[in-house]
């Protein structure tokens, strides 16, 4: 009531400092906090409907599954601030500082930790504005300043994000639906603003499988695409990592930057779509169509498997191609160490400069591919037809390479030590 009083410049009032006070669960209706200083407070799951926080000083503060619908944080302070699965339709932060916040304990120790922690940790990691999960439909986002703010899985349906400056921000599987993103400014945001045009039930979905990825299966649900027809569809930086989406129609499609880290693609058609620099590690394209696909700077290394505290298991998972139809496809500057190609098809695909350390090549086709400058070292080339094949400047130091043909290949300046072939590329 004092706070009250004070913002409205009536005597006896006093700004609210209530720094590190847990108050989660509680009901405040309308509650004035205009300008208060709340600094790592917590209001986990608290019904906080038309609260008036503008102003407000909220460093660290955690809303973590609150009710702030139609609440107001124009121009507070929310750098770190944890809004995760937090419903906030219409609420305003219009101006709002949502950058990401180094928090610091009393005794000026660094801390990257939640707000809970009461800024106890030694560690000196930033804490990113958390809106995973979070309903932002219809929210009021403009000029907001949530550089590298993480909206995995959020709804920003109608919402208002212009001018809003979200450099390096996280929209995974985020909902897009009719939000403005006028003078956004998205450098470096993993954004896929192509998902805005998909049907509205197709979003929901893809946001139920970013949360399921992101919280390694606890929450969400895992996307089952199989058979889906996106021909042709622009779904550039779309997060589809561990997605199922055997036989799914995706010719022609433009995938720049894609995220198909652990995907099951299998007997996929993706003839003439557009891979460059998508990530593909650990994916099954196995019997997959990619005639004449564009896979320049591909991601595809065998994926390292992590346990959920983020640590290595000592396993891994390689980037299938077996049988996969590649024939005039692009691979230039690809990266596909421990990649297996068993039976594909390569004809007249370019393959220069592509890293191909360790993958497994044997009975695959690369006649008339162009692989200059490859680096294929250590790799398994049982039975592989390489006939007019390119492979100068190519390495193939200690490749396994048995019964293999190599009629009418350029060797000029192969290094093929430790094969077979040995000095057959001073010869030329």
């Amino acid at each position: 009531r004092r706070h009250d009083r004070f913002t409205k410049g009536l005597a006896g009032g006093e700004r609210a400092t209530l720094k590190n006070e847990n108050l989660s669960g509680l009901r405040l209706t309308g509650v004035n906090l205009r300008g208060a200083v709340l600094s790592g407070t917590r209001f986990v799951g608290c019904s906080l409907p038309d609260a008036d926080f503008s102003e407000a000083d909220l460093f660290g503060a955690s809303f973590e599954r609150a009710e702030a619908v139609g609440a107001h944080f124009e121009r507070a302070d929310l750098r770190g601030a944890n809004f995760r699965h937090a419903v906030l339709a219409t609420t305003d932060f219009c101006r709002a500082d949502l950058r990401p916040g180094l928090l610091v304990s009393n005794s000026g120790e660094r801390s990257d930790r939640p707000a809970r922690a009461l800024f106890d940790s030694r560690s000196a990691e930033e804490a990113v504005v958390n809106f995973s999960g979070s309903d932002l439909a219809e929210a009021n986002l403009t000029a907001a300043r949530m550089r590298r703010a993480n909206f995995t899985g959020a709804n920003l349906e109608s919402a208002d994000l212009s001018n809003a400056n979200a450099e390096g921000a996280n929209f995974h599987g985020a909902i897009l639906a009719d939000a403005l993103l006028t003078a956004t400014r998205l450098d470096g945001a993993s954004i896929a603003l192509g998902t805005a045009r998909l049907p509205l039930d197709l979003q929901k979905l893809l946001r139920q499988h970013a949360l399921w990825v992101d919280s390694f299966g606890a929450e969400g649900a895992r996307a089952d695409l199989r058979s889906i027809d996106l021909t042709g569809v622009d779904l550039g930086a779309i997060y589809l990592s561990g997605a199922d989406l055997r036989d799914a129609k995706l010719a022609g499609a433009s995938l720049v930057g894609a995220h198909f880290v652990l995907a099951d693609l299998r007997g996929a058609d993706l003839a003439r779509a557009n891979l460059r620099e998508a990530s593909v590690m650990g994916g099954n394209f196995a019997g997959a169509n990619l005639k004449a696909a564009k896979l320049g700077s591909l991601k595809g290394d065998a994926m390292v498997m992590l346990e959920r505290d983020g640590r290595q298991n000592g396993n891994s998972r390689p980037t299938v191609f077996d049988g996969a139809e590649l024939s005039e496809a692009n691979l230039a500057v690809a990266s596909l160490r421990r990649a297996r190609f068993l039976g594909s098809n390569l004809g007249k695909a370019v393959l220069e400069r592509a890293v191909l350390r360790r993958a497994d090549l044997s009975k695959a086709n690369l006649g008339g591919a162009n692989a200059r400058g490859a680096d294929l070292s250590k790799a398994t080339l049982v039975g592989t037809v390489f006939d007019g094949c390119r492979l100068d400047f190519a390495t193939l130091k200690d490749a396994v390479i048995t019964g293999a043909t190599f009629e009418n290949v350029v060797l000029a300046a192969t290094d093929l030590t430790g094969t077979p072939l040995a000095g057959a590329g001073k010869k030329g």
